[in-house]
């Protein structure tokens, strides 16, 4: 990339907004990593009949600082790029570059210190690995569990930190510690209650999903349970009883995306965010269903790459070739995404092009709309 010089000096506000950014995406994607060896045995009492979702996350796994510096590398592009643009002609001094330089290589630090903080205070309670899990009856009440094994030696700063993400304490049940989302601490004791009532499940394709992606450092896995999927049925059958005038568009897209929902039979996830890896498989009940869904994903990229409006257009335009890239290929009764580090470096570029497009032209239209008030403002005295 390159970079013109000039001499003067340039205010921070750019490097300030990237710097927020920053925080938040640093935080959210250095989580801990997954495991992917996860035996049936200690799955046995997360399963239920209608357990939709599960992770297993290994602590001890994360590797704070390769993702630290990924992002650190990544960041420094997107900052210099912004203040270049902002700069206009001009350009930047070499003070002004490596100013910015230092102030996100100082953030990146902070965050990974905050973080490394808290993986230890984790370590301390002996809490070393977390199982997320959702299920199906529980959603409304409980949409995310968090069981951990054995019974950890929690401090108030670790409860602390669990607050924040809104976890409480449910209690102990065997050789789990439950967590659960909710902000109230006697709702919390309800859930096991709750929890121990629920079916036993003999789910096989749920330890099969998290197995798919065993070499990449973060697993999730989705499996609809038999109660979802007729559920999903029943709604695809009422909206095909319409008669084709009374459908519209959207309701057809509706229920084209309820049907391959309902005949999913698991999907599984896997990231590695330090090599900016992301994969995911769906697999359908037939390949025909597998090679529609595929059919699907390149009508609505059609669809949302149109626009009338210039201004759109040009962003799009932008991003186009690397949304292509991102169309999930069919093979067999699979759908399969596979985004790497040559997909970043091949679209980088474009990328954050159109990301400042659309922050310009957010800024023109809110500057348009703070005109218009003013003048009105001015009207009205």
């Amino acid at each position: 990339m390159l970079i013109s010089v000039r001499g003067g000096g340039v205010g921070n506000r750019q490097t300030f907004t990237f710097a927020k950014l920053l925080t938040g995406i640093l935080i959210a994607l250095l989580l801990p990593v997954v495991q992917a060896e996860v035996t049936s045995e200690e799955l046995a009492p997360l399963i239920k009949e209608n357990t939709l979702f599960l992770g297993h996350i290994n602590l001890k796994g994360l590797d704070v600082d390769a993702v630290a510096q990924q992002f650190e590398q990544r960041f420094q592009t997107v900052a210099v790029t912004a203040a270049i643009l902002e700069s206009g002609e001009d350009g930047l001094t070499e003070k002004e570059l490596s100013k910015i330089q230092k102030e996100i290589k100082t953030h990146v630090a902070k965050e990974k210190k905050m973080v490394k903080r808290a993986l230890n205070k984790f370590f301390e309670a002996d809490i070393n690995d977390l199982y997320l899990v959702s299920v199906l009856e529980l959603m409304d009440d409980y949409p995310l569990i968090v069981a951990v094994p054995g019974q950890p030696e929690m401090d108030e700063e670790v409860e602390e930190q669990l607050e924040e993400l809104s976890l409480r304490i449910a209690g102990t049940k065997g050789d789990w510690t439950y967590f659960v989302t909710c902000d109230d601490e006697e709702e919390a004791k309800k859930f096991l209650k709750a929890f121990a009532k629920l079916e036993a499940g003999d789910r096989p394709e749920i330890e099969e999903a998290l197995e798919y992606y065993e070499t990449l450092p973060i697993q999730f896995a989705y499996t609809p349970s038999a109660s979802l999927t007729a559920v999903l049925k029943v709604l695809v059958s009422a909206i095909a009883e319409q008669s084709a005038d009374d459908l519209g568009i959207e309701e057809e897209q509706i229920n084209t995306f309820l049907q391959l929902l309902s005949e999913i039979e698991f999907a599984a996830f896997g990231c590695d965010p330090a090599a900016l890896q992301l994969n995911a498989v769906i697999q359908f009940d037939s390949e025909k269903t597998a090679k529609k869904a595929a059919g699907l994903a390149k009508n609505l990229l059609t669809e949302s790459l149109k626009s009338e409006e210039e201004d759109t257009k040009a962003v799009l335009d932008l991003l186009k070739p690397a949304l292509k890239d991102l169309l999930p290929k069919a093979k067999e009764n699979q759908l399969l995404l596979d985004i790497g580090e040559k997909f970043f470096e091949k679209h980088e570029e474009n990328l954050i092009a159109a990301a400042f497009l659309s922050s310009l032209l957010d800024q023109i239209t809110n500057d348009d709309e703070e005109e218009d008030e003013d003048e009105n403002g001015d009207e009205d005295e």
